[in-house]
């Protein structure tokens, strides 16, 4: 099983630069099924025998000045999955929806200080 895709792909989505609003990391799930009966591929252990798919889930809060633009092509980026492929069965899916506008502009939120900010993340 090749975990390291897991790793770049979360890598990837947390430092994306075109988040204006807040990205809220709501958890992953992994499923794991056993094909008995398949055929392994050689040079790859336990594959296909064994399928994984890994759920990264976020909600995506803008800013009350985003454009319905920059929402629209933010959620389009960030809801794909990505099959692990080199015969291990499974893949990865990133699922980003929509959340609640924030009541403040990305200047004002910048404005607050990092408690306050830290309070309102842990109530989204």
């Amino acid at each position: 099983m090749r975990i390291s895709a897991i790793n770049n792909f979360t890598y990837t989505q947390k430092n994306n630069t075109g988040f204006n609003g807040l990205l809220i990391d709501k958890g992953c799930i992994t499923d794991r099924f056993d094909n008995y009966g398949a055929i392994p591929v050689p040079g790859v252990p336990d594959s296909p025998l064994t399928e994984v798919y890994d759920h990264q889930f976020y909600t995506y809060y803008p800013f009350k000045d985003e454009s319905k633009k920059s929402v629209k092509n933010i959620l389009e980026k960030n809801n794909y999955s990505v099959d692990y492929g080199d015969g291990c069965g499974g893949c990865y899916i990133l699922s980003t929806e929509l959340g609640k506008t924030l009541p403040f502009t990305e200047k004002e939120w910048n404005n607050l200080s990092p408690d306050l900010q830290k309070k309102i993340k842990s109530m989204l």
